[in-house]
């Protein structure tokens, strides 16, 4: 029967992976391995968990990405067995097209740093590919629970700075003030960013933690320590994405929760099931807008809030750059070179994902990168009604309406080097599995 069942999966389509019985495999493992497998889990996690602290570069989650792909990849750790040629070969093309078009850059050494960076993006892409294959269920939830507990105390720790709080702590607690917590969370004092460098990106990170928080709501869980934690976790983060005060980021956070909101309800399996979605969807909307209608009543903050949603001084300059970024990708259709749009456009980049790689990587960039995208867009879109595993379904769905979210935000925002992209165009990829009691039930 899987045998049969594997068979149809490959017939539907060729980058569908097939499905594999990783609980009973598990557990015939020796204990000695499992306990090695636990120790580098763990330090998973924890990079994952540190790479909200995107201040420095290298971040501490790169550094720790660095070493556990590079030992994880010695002792057998990670495992791309069965990944589809289609998205090694767009990204292979994206690669080329990156090294083609240094040879015309104005600035060698800037653009041989900033395509490395490039380089790093698509190495964290095989890395979180090779842990998922190689873990499977367990895997992915070592993954999401540290990017998700890393943004919630991220954006815990910028809305107490936001309040005073920490300002405050800084008398009780020696040398705390020597860490200028206000500075770092704050962006000029007025728009939190956590530990990111720009509070643009620091919103649509903690988009994908509200849904994530929705996700793990709808799996029905009798605990209700679980069911506050993560109620209180889609409140923090949703008022984190309220006050980092980024239009682009509100667009993203609109459209990645209602299309998450829908595929769920699309998903579900069981009679009711939809009417279980929408009823937890009116219950969350009803909690966040309340606790947003009751921040907005700060003067403070509704009147930042009122002014950034109108047109601001620089937008009719940001919008000019594009068309200078266009301009410049038709007048060299193998690309300016990598990072060369900010030198060649006045010190401004192109402010767009899609005409920044057209005009720094010229055609075959651009049609390389959203071919490699749009594919992956359609797997966790097909996938997220298909997978036979009910937690795979809402995983798929999530990264589904994430990255139709990000790709609205990238529209007026260079998403190209944002990690946690990176991170859902790999989750996009992971393998299909079914556990025990899932073995007869076809994933299609």
């Amino acid at each position: 029967m899987i045998r049969d069942m594997s068979t149809n999966l490959s017939s539907n389509a060729v980058m569908w992976s097939q499905p594999r019985l990783a609980s009973i495999e598990l557990r015939l493992r020796p204990l000695e391995q499992r306990q090695s497998q636990i120790g580098f889990l763990r330090l998973v996690w924890l990079a994952m968990a540190l790479s909200v602290m995107a201040t420095v570069e290298p971040s501490p989650g790169d550094i720790g990405v660095a070493f556990l792909l590079g030992s994880g990849f010695i002792f057998g750790k990670l495992n791309w067995s069965g990944l589809p040629t289609l998205p090694l070969a767009l990204l292979g093309l994206f690669v080329l097209a990156n090294l083609v078009s240094l040879c015309f850059a104005v600035d060698l050494s800037f653009g041989a740093s900033y395509g490395l960076i490039t380089l790093f993006m698509i190495t964290l892409w095989l890395f979180i590919v090779g842990i998922m294959t190689r873990f499977e269920e367990r895997g992915l939830h070592v993954l999401m629970s540290g990017y998700a507990i890393g943004g919630i105390v991220s954006a815990a720790l910028a809305l107490l700075a936001y309040m005073g709080v920490l300002s405050k702590m800084t008398s009780w607690v020696p040398y705390l003030n020597l860490l200028q917590l206000d500075e770092m969370l704050l962006y000029f004092g007025e728009r939190l960013r956590g530990f990111f460098k720009d509070p643009n990106v620091f919103g649509p990170y903690l988009v994908v933690v509200v849904g994530y928080a929705l996700c793990s709501l709808q799996a029905g869980s009798r605990s209700y320590i679980r069911k506050i934690f993560w109620t209180a976790s889609c409140l923090i983060c949703t008022l984190g994405v309220l006050m980092c005060f980024s239009r682009a980021a509100w667009a993203n956070y609109v459209v990645t929760i209602t299309v998450l909101l829908v595929l769920n309800a699309m998903a579900s399996r069981t009679r009711g099931g939809a009417q279980h979605s929408i009823v937890y969807f009116l219950i969350c909307a009803l909690i966040v807008g309340t606790a947003v209608a009751y921040t907005l009543t700060s003067p403070r903050v509704s009147e930042f809030a009122a002014n950034r949603s109108e047109m601001q001084s620089y937008d009719e300059d940001r919008f000019a750059k594009h068309w200078e970024a266009l301009e410049l990708g038709l007048h060299n259709p193998l690309g300016a070179g990598p990072g060369q749009s900010h030198l060649l456009l006045g010190g401004y980049n192109a402010h767009s994902l899609p005409l920044g790689v057209f005009s720094e990587n010229g055609i075959i960039g651009l049609l390389s990168l959203v071919g490699f995208m749009l594919a992956t867009f359609i797997r966790a879109l097909v996938l997220s009604q298909k997978a036979g595993n009910h937690f795979q379904r809402s995983m798929f769905a999530l990264v589904a309406a994430a990255i139709a979210g990000t790709l609205l935000n990238s529209v007026v925002i260079d998403a190209i080097h944002w990690r946690h992209f990176w991170f859902l165009l790999a989750l996009a990829w992971m393998p299909l599995w079914v556990s025990e009691n899932t073995v007869r039930k076809k994933p299609w």
